[in-house]
């Protein structure tokens, strides 16, 4: 459903041409999915989606993404208890 709102659209973003919440929350959306977390979720499951995954890179362009992601990093940490 997602992937077919963004064909219908061309613009690239869910609303209108510029990154919105709905962008937002898409995009965290694909990260934890590909994240490779996820038991039996393997990480090349958005392959099939690939405007889904442009908003994911367009949003971490975004200046300020960037410069978060330059602060603090880009992938999850493996949640591995080690006591």
């Amino acid at each position: 459903m997602l992937e077919k709102r963004l064909a219908a659209d061309g613009s690239g973003w869910f609303v209108g041409d510029s990154v919105t919440i709905a962008d937002l929350r898409a995009h965290q959306l694909v990260a934890w999915l590909v994240s490779g977390l996820l038991d039996g979720i393997p990480a090349n499951c958005m392959e099939a989606y690939p405007l889904l995954l442009a908003v994911h890179d367009k949003v971490e362009a975004l200046p300020a993404i960037a410069a978060y992601r330059a602060q603090y990093g880009t992938k999850y940490g493996n949640f591995d208890y080690q006591p």
